[in-house]
């Protein structure tokens, strides 16, 4: 067996990995990440604002912390890393990353959060990747996926709501707790 066999991309379920098009027609492509992929993981996060940052890690973030972070090797099926990149690009672009990270061991819950570039957003572009996460993380075991995410963070907030999972949140003091079952595939999406 390869070093490649014993990876989780070899085991992803069908529907993962590949092409997808987002709600305005735009093309991409969605694979798991790959430690080769650091530097174009770092060019992403260089390209994010501040602010997208700290929605995402609640405090200021550097752009290569965010791409140590988004590559960091688990165990196979308690975490994953996709990465959308830009059709047609040259080289791999990264224009979104979304992963789960399972909350401990052997329990049937993980984790998730996202990132996406500017000019991607508000395109359904961290649907696509909750979905696709959802479908590989219910290989490996994984019933439910949960995010602390903040008060000022709506757009992710909407994202959760519109996803198609019967999700529940619970406003905290400084951020919303949300879960939700991803047992089976989403309801269909209404208009956005």
């Amino acid at each position: 067996m390869s070093a490649r066999d014993e990876t989780i991309v070899h085991l992803l379920p069908p529907g993962v990995e590949g092409p997808a098009v987002l709600r305005d027609g735009t093309p991409i492509y969605v694979r798991a990440a790959r430690p080769e992929d650091l530097r174009a993981v770092a060019a992403f996060a260089t390209g994010l604002s501040a602010d997208a940052l700290a929605l995402r890690f609640f405090t200021a973030a550097r752009p290569d912390a965010v791409a140590r972070e988004a590559l960091v090797e688990a165990a196979v099926g308690e975490r994953l890393s996709l990465l959308a990149l830009r059709e047609g690009a040259p080289e791999s672009e990264v224009v979104g990353q979304g992963e789960y990270v399972r909350t401990a061991p052997h329990r049937p819950s993980a984790e998730v959060a996202f990132l996406v570039a500017e000019r991607y957003r508000h395109r359904g572009l961290a649907t696509v990747l909750l979905h696709r996460l959802a479908r590989a993380a219910r290989l490996f075991g994984i019933r439910e996926f949960e995010a602390d995410v903040l008060p000022e963070n709506g757009e992710m907030l909407d994202v959760f709501r519109r996803a198609g999972f019967p999700e529940q949140a619970e406003a905290g003091p400084g951020s919303t707790h949300v879960r939700f079952s991803i047992v089976d595939e989403p309801a269909p999406i209404g208009p956005a």
